[in-house]
């Protein structure tokens, strides 16, 4: 039975980026946010097989692509800035360039660094997902 799984990508606190990294005096006086809906991802979005599982965080690129990471499919969905869905990023797996439980994503610097929650480790990829490296966690 499939679940109709929807996904709202909204700008409520999206301010563009300020030099100084401060945020803007007036945004807290009202005590009031107004969302506004700017992308509706939904099932109808996809393919049967590429349907969320467990979607956990997202992010985005510096095209306005959408990344999220499916915890439980092991692997990264990417979606376009209309919402439609790309392709995905990633297969289950321990080896490298394989993903285990992804849950946090970032891109920074045209690179995907995703935290993955089984393989206790940051793996850090190319924007087409290849494998750059992987960072172990150190337990103390």
């Amino acid at each position: 039975m499939k679940l109709p799984v929807v996904l709202l990508i909204i700008s409520a606190l999206i301010y563009p980026p300020l030099s100084s990294g401060q945020i803007p005096a007036d945004l807290f006086k009202s005590g009031r946010v107004l969302l506004v809906e700017e992308v509706r991802v939904t099932d109808n979005n996809f393919l049967d097989t590429a349907l969320f599982q467990n979607p956990r965080s997202l992010a985005f690129d510096s095209q306005g692509n959408i990344y999220v990471t499916d915890f439980d499919a092991n692997h990264i969905k990417v979606f376009g800035p209309d919402g439609k869905f790309r392709t995905t990023i990633g297969r289950q797996g321990q080896g490298p360039g394989d993903l285990s439980g992804p849950s946090t994503i970032e891109i920074s610097r045209e690179r995907i660094v995703v935290w993955e929650a089984m393989n206790r480790r940051f793996s850090i990829l190319d924007m087409k997902g290849r494998l750059i490296r992987t960072a172990k966690t150190v337990q103390l």
